[in-house]
């Protein structure tokens, strides 16, 4: 009897680890659908130099980011945070994409394109569910940013000629929580100017929000600071700078949640 159930054990534990190795390797591959749909190469536009990092806390993550080039004086760029971590944040993160292929190159305002993507989650989002998001479209025949954000981090203007930072406040709420008109209504669209050498830094909150070892969080103040202290350099070493700066300050524990910078600088 005692052989018995000693057989018995060892087949569903041998069967539980064959699930679970099934599971991973299913994550796995979600992981690697994932990435290969961030953006391979940096759009090529004469007067802007771009950068980029994504790190999901998990296998894969909510986090989003892409870029789309609208013509040769115009372009577009958004960064989202589905709310929550794991395989359903993925899944929502990749209707965003989906969402932003068919609008990106459109000549959409950067409010118009959040009211869309409103349109589409509302119906579909569960309800303890939503997304931020931020898009910015780049003016280049202007020089200016059109600016849209839907309860998303800050963006950050670092302003070449005077030296000094700019977080960029357009009202918003995230998208899924209401239905439009109303989302639609609380949406602030703004427009700043920008000249050679500025910065836009465009982040999630798995930066800012990355604990120390003392439960002390990035913050706001860290990030600006660092940005300041960086700007001179190319796009690829100001990110390279901030992501130091956070492992450090968080002595190289691994991130609690989906972590993504993008930095634009102006030619």
């Amino acid at each position: 009897m005692m052989a018995v159930t000693f057989v018995i054990l060892n087949l569903l534990l041998a069967l539980e680890l064959a699930d679970k190795l099934l599971a991973r390797g299913e994550l796995e591959i979600a992981r690697s659908i994932q990435v290969s749909l961030q953006p391979k190469v940096k759009p090529q536009m004469e007067r802007l130099m771009l950068s980029s990092h994504y790190q999901p806390a998990r296998e894969v993550g909510g986090d989003y980011y892409d870029f789309a080039v609208v013509d040769e004086s115009h372009f577009t760029l958004i960064v989202g945070d589905v709310s929550g971590k794991g395989m359903p944040a993925a899944l929502y993160a990749m209707k965003l994409q989906a969402l932003f292929e068919l609008l990106g190159k459109t000549r959409l305002g950067p409010k118009e394109m959040l009211v869309e993507m409103n349109d589409v989650f509302c119906e579909k989002i569960r309800r303890d569910y939503f997304i931020t998001a931020v898009v910015g479209m780049m003016d280049f025949s202007n020089d200016r940013l059109l600016l849209a954000r839907a309860g998303h981090n800050l963006p950050l203007h670092f302003n070449a000629a005077n030296g000094t930072v700019s977080w960029l406040n357009p009202k918003g709420m995230g998208i899924g929580m209401t239905r439009n008109p109303d989302f639609g209504n609380l949406l602030e669209e703004m427009t700043f100017s920008f000249g050679s050498e500025d910065l836009l830094l465009f982040y999630t909150d798995g930066i800012t929000e990355a604990m120390s070892p003392q439960d002390q969080e990035f913050g706001n103040v860290r990030l600006e600071r660092d940005l300041v202290e960086n700007a001179h350099r190319s796009v690829d070493e100001i990110r390279e700078r901030l992501l130091w700066s956070v492992t450090r300050f968080t002595e190289g524990a691994p991130l609690a949640d989906d972590a993504t910078l993008v930095i634009a600088k102006v030619r």
